[in-house]
């Protein structure tokens, strides 16, 4: 969690101090700003609305290729435990639990969750959130229908591959309104499309979705209207950030100071979140 800057933390003299972090919210962002707050000295509370931590990096682990994460989340949650971390599941949000604890400083990892847009509301159109919830004998009645991805970003990819896997026989495409496609893979991205178009997806670049009703997708490529059945539309990208207008207010009355990090607005990455962590606590430490 030191993105590269383990010498210098460990020069760092982290004394025990009465003060108290709030941090608001369990994914990596969460957590590891959690584990910088104790690092540092400061009595740490985490609060998560869920059963477990991790956030929308706990929900990936369900995709075949990333099972590895669990392990990663555990053994950062035993960090936090070690670093005597005090965790709060099931935290309904109540802006007096933190008001009462007078804290020196409050994160908000809020995170953001997936909308339809406006105009698919009524449609029969899902969202990537939607997925994750879905278990894999659910997934496997799609084993033959025709599926259309909705975005551009790694998740898209990850999403259409672990979908291979569980619906081998299914027709599935991917509408990307941009020309450069999971740019947030990197080098990583190239293997993906190899194996995507050697299990048959389709990928659409430069489309734009137009309309999605009565079992049609009416969409424009290169500027060119067409429309094609299909079973399933699954919106990955459309983000709004988790609401928690109430809790600032109340903070910013009492002159308490609090930042928000991690991905309000976007899927980020492991690499994101531990960075805007560690950069953060690093200016609250010389604070």
């Amino acid at each position: 969690t030191d993105c590269g800057n383990e010498w210098s933390e460990h020069q760092r003299r982290k004394l025990p101090s009465g003060k108290e972090v709030v941090v608001i919210g369990s994914g990596i962002a969460g957590m590891v700003s959690a584990c910088k707050a104790a690092e540092r000295g400061y009595r740490t509370t985490l609060y998560c609305t869920g059963d477990a931590l991790g956030g929308k990096l706990r929900q990936t682990a369900k995709l075949s290729q990333e099972k590895s994460i669990l392990s990663y989340l555990e053994t950062l949650e035993e960090t936090l435990r070690t670093l005597q971390v005090d965790i709060v599941k099931r935290w309904k949000p109540n802006t007096e639990d933190i008001l009462q604890k007078k804290p020196y400083f409050t994160v908000l990892a809020i995170g953001s969750h997936m909308d339809l847009p406006d105009s698919y509301q009524q449609s029969k159109a899902m969202t990537l959130e939607q997925i994750y919830e879905m278990s894999q004998e659910k997934l496997q009645q799609w084993n033959e229908k025709r599926i259309f991805l909705i975005g551009s970003n790694a998740q898209t990819m990850k999403l259409a591959l672990y979908l291979t896997e569980v619906c081998p026989k299914a027709s599935i495409a991917i509408l990307s309104e941009e020309d450069s496609v999971a740019s947030d893979l990197g080098q990583q991205a190239g293997a993906y499309f190899a194996v995507l178009a050697n299990r048959g997806v389709e990928l659409l670049q430069e489309a734009k979705l137009i309309s999605y009703q009565d079992g049609m997708i009416t969409c424009s490529i290169l500027g060119m209207e067409m429309s094609v059945p299909s079973d399933i539309v699954i919106f990955t990208q459309e983000r709004t950030e988790n609401a928690f207008s109430e809790l600032t207010l109340a903070l910013m009355d009492h002159n308490y100071s609090y930042a928000r990090i991690g991905d309000c607005e976007h899927i980020g990455t492991v690499a994101e979140a531990t960075s805007a962590a560690y950069e953060l606590f690093t200016i609250v430490y010389i604070a």
